[in-house]
């Protein structure tokens, strides 16, 4: 039988042996929990191949969860987009500082003054340039380098990392990188402002950390060059072994030495490799491109401002932004990438509400892809079924949409059940809903995120985001005391997970987890090891702090934070 046509048949398997949707406050826990184990059973088995993207493995899978929204009555859709599974840099990259009048020109070399990124889109740029400091807008911390400058069909020359690293008073969270330093945050944060481009720069303070970490290595390096020269020298009468041992050894060291040599000097530039900020272009994306620190400091002095170490050592003593145009000068560039598009669909059901606040909107949502047969995709590798991340998410989405589609009356918001894909690849689906919503982001009022719930242990339950909006805290403490969780809470909003797309568009979100595992991303992701019980108790719990979300008359308040955010 054909591959596709076993795992249409799994699918009618599964339909017949499914326990049925009943009213919401009819069931035994005995019947939530079978149903609970049977959905991760079909999601986590070998027959879907670990839900790998680009597979028809995991086409089947979001059929399986597109049928179960159905069969609950709601409005269902796929909301399809592509993501890229191998970029490379391609021939035709250019870049030149270009003055508005006749006079200078500065060409710049590719790979040497500046190189494509694959997190950025391909593209043309003619353009006005900026220089917006570290790229970051914070109201929390009184601090925003767009605040000054109009940056809207602009180029934006931004800082990598934050100010202040060495600083533990830094309201950067402290020594440590707050939410605003990654590459993703600081992208979106430009395009949110109206650039077209964004063309990163090292910091001094990752270049020199990075320099010395280099030059202990190459200490070392030529500390075993000069100890095989000296036990060599001390053979009186080496034999030819001897000296062919000596030649291959002094050859693979000084080799060794070389390359640390060729990656100090890449340092010193800055320059990230190609796929260093991540591969993936998400539609609405502009060209990015990281920079050498010369080059820069080049086009600053042409404008009488000072250079980059200068202007940094500003910013960390004022703690307040830096920004300017470059005054005349524009960006003349194109940027060519190669990319491979795999398809891929998130799975949207949706729930209308009714009353005074039926046009708002709660998102429910949790990642039903894993890694297939490992991350590179490889098709002779082990399966990795993915039980916990993310079946078990997927088992309480569906568990918690059919308590709502069941409910005797409407909820008082709109509830927005989704099924992400491209989790595992960089949050891709949860990216892509924020560029096509299904309900506008203006009146979305919190997300909700389920990613590895399978695994309870010791009652102990995780909860981020919790400072992400006023009410949260005091609403997870108020249900907590009908359940009974030993509940770590997390006051952070951003993360390696899907509630990290929304709550970088300022919707309030919080995170169910149960902690990471010793098979976490490995082979040994299965069922059995799953805590089926647990997973009910956590999704009671979640569903009390849902209807305290739906029915609050005002919603949930977002309230920014630096506090820290949970690592998957």
């Amino acid at each position: 039988m054909p591959r596709i046509s076993q795992l249409s048949a799994l699918l009618v398997l599964f339909a017949a042996v499914a326990t049925p949707w009943r009213s919401a406050c009819g069931e035994e826990a005995w019947q939530v929990e079978r149903r609970l184990a049977r959905t991760v059973q079909f999601l986590a088995s070998d027959q879907l191949a670990g839900r790998g993207l680009g597979t028809p493995e995991i086409d089947v899978a979001a059929e399986f969860v597109f049928n179960q929204f159905e069969q609950l009555g709601l409005h269902v859709e796929y909301q399809p987009f592509t993501y890229t599974k191998r970029a490379k840099s391609g021939p035709n990259n250019r870049a030149a500082f270009v003055h508005q009048s006749i006079g200078p020109r500065m060409t710049l070399e590719p790979n040497f003054d500046f190189r494509p990124l694959a997190l950025g889109s391909a593209g043309e740029i003619d353009a006005p340039i900026v220089f917006a400091g570290y790229g970051i807008t914070a109201p929390e911390s009184d601090y925003d380098d767009y605040a000054s400058v109009d940056v809207r069909g602009k180029v934006v020359v931004v800082l990598r990392h934050e100010p202040l690293q060495d600083d533990a008073e830094s309201p950067f969270n402290g020594t440590d990188h707050s939410e605003h330093a990654p590459f993703r945050r600081k992208l979106r944060n430009a395009i949110d402002h109206g650039a077209v481009a964004v063309l990163f720069c090292t910091d001094l303070f990752d270049i020199e950390r990075k320099q010395k970490v280099l030059e202990r290595r190459q200490r070392v390096i030529e500390q075993k060059i000069e100890d095989e020269r000296r036990q060599f020298g001390e053979l009186t009468r080496p034999s030819q072994t001897d000296i062919e041992r000596h030649q291959r050894q002094s050859a693979r060291l000084n080799q060794r030495l070389q390359r640390l040599g060729d990656i100090a000097q890449a340092e010193a530039a800055g320059l990230l490799p190609f796929e260093g900020a991540g591969i993936v272009a998400a539609d609405g994306l502009i060209p990015v491109m990281i920079f050498s620190r010369d080059s820069i400091d080049r086009l600053l002095l042409q404008v009488g401002r000072p250079v980059l170490s200068a202007l940094e050592e500003a910013i960390d003593r004022d703690l307040a932004p830096h920004s300017f145009e470059f005054s005349g000068w524009r960006l003349a560039a194109n940027v060519d990438i190669v990319r491979e598009a795999v398809p891929a669909k998130n799975v949207v059901a949706t729930l209308e509400g009714t009353g005074v606040t039926a046009d708002e909107t709660v998102v429910v949502g949790a990642h039903y892809d894993h890694l297939g047969r490992g991350r590179d995709g490889d098709a002779d590798g082990e399966i990795h079924n993915g039980a916990d991340d993310n079946a078990s998410g997927v088992s309480l989405l569906l568990e918690i949409a059919g308590h709502y589609a069941t409910l005797p009356e409407p909820p008082k918001r709109r509830v927005v059940f989704v099924a992400f894909s491209g989790e595992e690849r960089g949050l891709l689906g949860s990216a892509h809903y924020l560029t096509r919503p299904v309900a506008p982001l203006e009146s979305t009022v919190a997300m909700l995120n389920f990613d590895m719930v399978g695994r309870l242990a010791d009652n102990r339950l995780i909860v981020s985001g919790t400072q992400t909006a006023n009410e949260f805290s005091r609403w997870l403490d108020e249900v907590n005391e009908r359940h009974g969780f030993a509940l770590k809470k997390v006051p952070g909003g951003m993360g390696p997970s899907d509630h990290a797309s929304f709550y970088a568009q300022q919707i309030p979100v919080l995170h169910f987890f149960t902690g990471l595992h010793d098979e976490y991303h490995r082979p040994g992701d299965d069922v059995q090891l799953l805590n089926v019980a647990g997973m009910r108790r956590i999704g009671e719990f979640a569903r009390e702090v849902i209807d305290l979300t739906l029915g609050s008359p005002d919603g949930p308040s977002y309230t920014p934070t630096d506090g820290p955010s949970l690592a998957k």
